[in-house]
Formats: C-alpha cells, sequence, structure tokens
C-alpha cells in the first residue's frame, strides 16, 4: 500500500459569515479544498504586505505556504472545507491567543495607546 507520510487533514463546517480566526501554522504548509458551499480564503503575504483573498467553491482549492497569517470565512451555509497539512500534527498559533496574552501596558506602550 501506498502511503502519505507526514500528512494530517482537517474537516472544517461553516455558516455564511462564520470565520476561521486569523491564525498561522508555524511547522506546516496548507491546502484548503472546498468541498461544498464555497469561502474566502485571506492571507498576508508576508513579502509584500499585502492580503490576498482567494474565493474557493466546490472542487477548487487554496494553497497557504509555512507560516503564512491566514483565516477563511464561509460565504454559503453548509460550507465544508478539508484542511490538509503537510506535517502530522500541525501547530498553530491563534490571534486571539497573540492579544489575549501579550500584556495590555505592552500594547500600549508599543502602540502608543492610551
Amino acid at each position: 500500500l501506498n502511503t502519505l507520510e507526514n500528512t494530517s487533514l482537517l474537516d472544517i463546517y461553516l455558516s455564511t459569515g462564520n470565520v476561521v480566526e486569523p491564525h498561522i501554522h508555524q511547522n506546516a504548509a496548507e491546502l484548503v479544498y472546498c468541498i461544498s458551499g464555497s469561502a474566502v480564503v485571506s492571507l498576508l503575504n508576508p513579502f509584500t504586505n499585502q492580503i490576498l483573498n482567494l474565493p474557493i467553491k466546490p472542487g477548487q482549492v487554496a494553497n497557504i505556504p509555512q507560516a503564512w497569517w491566514h483565516y477563511e470565512i464561509a460565504k454559503a451555509d453548509n460550507t465544508h472545507l478539508l484542511a490538509i497539512f503537510n506535517a502530522p500534527a500541525p501547530e498553530v498559533i491563534f490571534g486571539s491567543d497573540i492579544l489575549r496574552l501579550t500584556p495590555a501596558h505592552m500594547m500600549a506602550h508599543t502602540y502608543c495607546l492610551n
């Protein structure tokens, strides 16, 4: 039997307007395959500082390079996406964790907030 080593899959089910929050996978690249519904996969290109918005519908895929900031938003009810990673256990850092765990005084000092 052929095997796919160092690969993992994640089913994602979303309703219209629901999102997979902004995050990165520091140890894996990701393919997002649309099984049903539709979504927009958005990613930040760290070399150009531009957001890329990639609409996908059934049968289409979006490629997310390793460690690129990205998120998905469903554009239809019953959206089913399959995330395919080139790591057996993809690691993730969520934007909400960065915001929640950074001390408020550091955010205020760094970004000149009152």
